[in-house]
Order: structure tokens, then C-alpha cells, then sequence
């Protein structure tokens, strides 16, 4: 009787085992892929941040200022305007569109022209949203029309300002 309890003790004992064997590996599995993603997924933040300034190290040697001001000066550049509020061609009902619109510029001396001429492109703005009636300012696919006839429209009047884009941040119409 002794004997048959120590023998089912010294079995529970080996599937205790085999299942406490089972169960470290599994962790030690988990372990390894739980590191192996952690250690990806900081490579390739790493490598992405780390990239371009390495590279722009190698290209610019100490004290090349007069380079870094020209690199700026061709980077966009976003000029804010005030709000557009206009009455929309829409008969028999008064309707209203608000437009809150930033145009991208290729470089720092483009700006400086967009300053410039603000009352000129406000006015080019104006006249075409105003020509709008509500069912051409409803959808995404009306606002990339817009946001295209905008570019076109400024370009037409001044050709010498290099407008990438245009960007809306408020767009509400009553």
C-alpha cells in the first residue's frame, strides 16, 4: 500500500514536472518573440529617425551656413489667411460658406510674395467661392475641385508665386 502511494506520487511527480517543463518553455518562447518585436520596432524607429541626419551629416561639412540658408529657403512653407466667410449663388435662399484656407508656398521668398499681394489673392479666393452654389461645396470631391480651381485661379493671376497647395482647416456651410 505504501508502495502504490509512493508510486502514484513519483508519477504526479514527472507530470508536474512535465507540465511545469511545458509551461517554462512556453514563457520562454513568449519571452524571445515578445524581445525580438520590441527589439524590430525600435530598429526601425531608430533607423528611420537616425537616417536622414546621418546622411545630411556626411553631405554638409561644419560651418557651411550660407548652404543651410538656401535648403530653408526651398522648403514649403504655409501662409495663413484670415477666414473667408461668403454668400453662396444658390437663388431664393441665403446660404453661407466658411473657409478657413493656408497656402503652401515652395520657399521663404514666396511668402514674402504671398504677404504681398494678400489683398490680391483674398479677392481671388473670394470671387470663386462666392460663384459657388451649396451643392458644389458638398463632398470631399467638390472640396478637391475647389481646393484645384484655387491653385489654378491664383497661378492664372500671378504666375511669378509657386503655390504647391492649398489646405482647408474649417469649411462649413449654412
Amino acid at each position: 500500500m505504501a508502495d502504490e502511494k509512493k508510486d502514484k506520487d513519483q508519477q504526479a511527480g514527472a507530470d508536474g514536472a512535465k507540465k511545469g517543463g511545458i509551461s517554462t518553455i512556453l514563457l520562454a518562447i513568449t519571452l524571445v518573440n515578445t524581445l525580438l518585436v520590441v527589439g524590430l520596432a525600435a530598429y526601425v524607429v531608430m533607423g528611420k529617425s537616425s537616417a536622414p541626419a546621418s546622411s545630411s551629416a556626411t553631405e554638409e561639412a561644419p560651418g557651411d551656413d550660407g548652404d543651410q540658408s538656401a535648403k530653408e529657403d526651398v522648403l514649403p512653407q504655409v501662409v495663413d489667411f484670415e477666414p473667408f466667410l461668403v454668400n453662396l449663388n444658390d437663388s431664393g435662399v441665403a446660404r453661407y460658406l466658411r473657409a478657413t484656407i493656408k497656402v503652401e508656398v515652395v520657399g521663404a521668398a514666396d511668402v514674402d510674395k504671398v504677404k504681398a499681394r494678400t489683398a490680391k489673392i483674398r479677392d481671388i479666393i473670394l470671387t470663386y467661392l462666392s460663384s459657388l452654389n451649396l451643392a458644389q461645396t458638398q463632398g470631399t470631391v467638390a472640396k478637391e475641385i475647389i481646393r484645384k480651381q484655387v491653385i489654378k485661379r491664383i497661378k492664372q493671376e500671378l504666375p511669378d508665386m509657386n503655390v504647391k497647395d492649398v489646405y482647408f482647416t474649417e469649411f462649413v456651410t449654412q
